[in-house]
């Protein structure tokens, strides 16, 4: 008599569970939860870039260096595709960078810094398996000799990497990297 109780239980448990809904079986849903959906746009990407380092300083190239300090805010959009030409299909992407960083010279006792600041925003044509290299120049805030800061990205209808960055001074010397 136990066997048969044992059994009919066991069999009821097996009925109940075989009877209900399979989450595996189920569709898969196609839409997004609210809460992300509101905020999400599609070809849309923003980042931050962490600013830190020594830096040469172009005016003596081997024997004085700054350290850098701060970031570069950034949003990539790809806004439209090609698909109509055949070839060389691109993107439009629309790129805007935000910098704030501080330069300073850890040898000079007075702490004095410099400022980098600035917003840029480019409109750029971008092949779906290629990429672009964008060299962006930031002017550095009270620099007697008009220094700017350089930044060398590589841009590609996925998103943005900074690849190098260095101090140069306009048509006079250059401390790039590369």
């Amino acid at each position: 008599m136990k066997k048969l109780i044992f059994s009919l239980v066991v069999f009821s448990g097996l009925l109940i569970i075989g009877c209900q809904e399979s989450f595996l079986t189920d569709p898969v849903q196609d839409t997004m939860p609210a809460d992300i959906q509101k905020n999400y746009r599609p070809g849309y990407r923003q980042g931050t870039f962490i600013l830190e380092g020594i830096l040469v300083n172009p005016n003596v190239p081997l024997t004085e260096y700054y350290s850098l300090n701060g970031k570069i805010a950034y949003e990539h959009q790809t806004v439209k595709d090609f698909p109509h030409l055949a070839s060389g299909i691109k993107y439009n992407v629309i790129l805007q960078l935000e910098i704030k960083a501080e330069i300073t010279n850890p040898n000079v006792k007075s702490g004095r810094s410099y400022i980098v600041s600035g917003k840029t925003k480019d409109a750029l044509y971008i092949p779906v398996k290629g990429a672009l290299t964008l060299k962006k120049s930031f002017q550095i805030q009270r620099s007697e000799s008009r220094m700017n800061f350089v930044c060398l990205f590589e841009v590609t209808s996925q998103g943005v990497k900074l690849v190098s960055r260095w101090l140069e001074i306009p048509g006079v010397s250059s401390t790039d990297p590369d």
